[in-house]
């Protein structure tokens, strides 16, 4: 199931049956009220969060949705999977016939483990090879492709103020790219030194901070060229997924101990605003809507 909560008022306002196990989950930036939830068996589905309508379920994939993306405009919809194979929709106007149409597709030499968007026209791809690679996201061209890291890619994230983007390795590493058109992102830093396996990782203000799930009960949160972290403090087993509003006030994690925790993480301690139940098995993803933010 997909359940939809007022973060405000914690109270859970909709739920959603999903035909298979969902692994991935990503708001539209635009029109809020549409959520893309990526499952095990590869299938895309396009919910109305006001009607609780199906609008559309893309069935391209024939392996389990590894990552969803939308452009930052909401214009397409970058799914991934371990087929191989990254599908490009378009999601701009839900009111327009092309909508959730399938602009491009394209095969990649591995398993694909995550996609991000970088600038219009480009799009940065990793997975189980351990290259960062670049395509045009308007034709699947490959573009560039960074030095081969010794361990599989699991996630990447796009910094625009930064031009830089931060992949989660399979030795428990984090590890930063700088990027510049017309060039191959190059290696800048790495941060290791975790004794457990990264789950998930995501921008805090603008890319001052960062904070991480580990394989352990405590997310974490570091200041931009620091070591030293904060631990936030509350779950009863391991996180497997985070997420931070639009004015990175809040930050949603969610795990094994069937909850999510709401987490208020400006000032100089943070602090859990609340506990959100009612699951009955281990949260595989959380997102916000782009609407919310720290009252």
């Amino acid at each position: 199931t997909v359940t939809l909560w007022d973060v405000h008022n914690k109270v859970l306002s909709q739920t959603f049956n999903v035909d298979s196990i969902p692994l991935c989950i990503a708001f539209h930036p635009v029109h809020s009220e549409l959520v893309a939830v990526g499952d095990q068996v590869g299938t895309v589905t396009l919910y109305h969060t006001g009607s609780k309508n199906v609008l559309y379920q893309l069935k391209n994939h024939f392996s389990h949705c590894t990552s969803l993306c939308f452009t930052p405009d909401g214009g397409r919809l970058f799914t991934s999977s371990r087929d191989k194979t990254v599908q490009i929709y378009d999601t701009k106007d839900p009111r327009d016939t092309a909508f959730a149409q399938k602009v491009t597709s394209w095969i990649v030499i591995e398993e694909i483990l995550s996609v991000s968007n970088w600038e219009d026209d480009k799009m940065l791809v990793c997975g189980s090879s351990g290259v960062l690679r670049v395509y045009d996201s308007t034709n699947g061209e490959l573009l560039s492709e960074a030095a081969k890291y010794p361990h599989a890619l699991y996630s990447c994230h796009y910094l625009a103020r930064q031009s830089e983007a931060l992949l989660v390795t399979a030795d428990q590493c984090l590890v930063f790219y700088c990027l510049a058109s017309g060039s191959a992102p190059k290696h800048r830093r790495t941060l290791a030194g975790n004794l457990d396996a990264v789950a998930d990782i995501r921008w805090l203000d603008g890319g001052l901070r960062f904070v991480v799930a580990t394989n352990s009960m405590h997310p974490r949160i570091y200041k931009r060229g620091s070591n030293f972290c904060e631990e936030l403090q509350g779950h009863t087993d391991i996180i497997g997924s985070l997420a931070v509003s639009s004015d990175s006030r809040l930050v949603a994690s969610a795990g094994k101990d069937k909850s999510i925790r709401i987490w208020y993480v400006r000032g100089p301690k943070s602090r859990c605003l609340g506990l959100l139940s009612g699951h009955s098995a281990y949260i595989m993803s959380v997102a916000f809507t782009h609407t919310v933010t720290a009252k």
